[in-house]
This record gives structure tokens, C-alpha cells and sequence, in this order.
């Protein structure tokens, strides 16, 4: 799941919607 969650937070960081999503960050 960790890679999957990096994969979609680098696609959605452009979009922002990243913020929206309960990242590990």
C-alpha cells in the first residue's frame, strides 16, 4: 500500500486533491 499511496499522492500533488487524501505524511 505504501507505494501505491506514494504513486497517488505524486499524481494528485499536482492536482492538490493529495491534501484531501489522509496521506502518511
Amino acid at each position: 500500500m505504501a507505494g501505491d499511496s506514494d504513486d497517488l499522492r505524486r499524481s494528485t500533488a499536482t492536482s492538490g486533491s493529495v491534501r484531501r487524501q489522509p496521506t502518511t505524511e
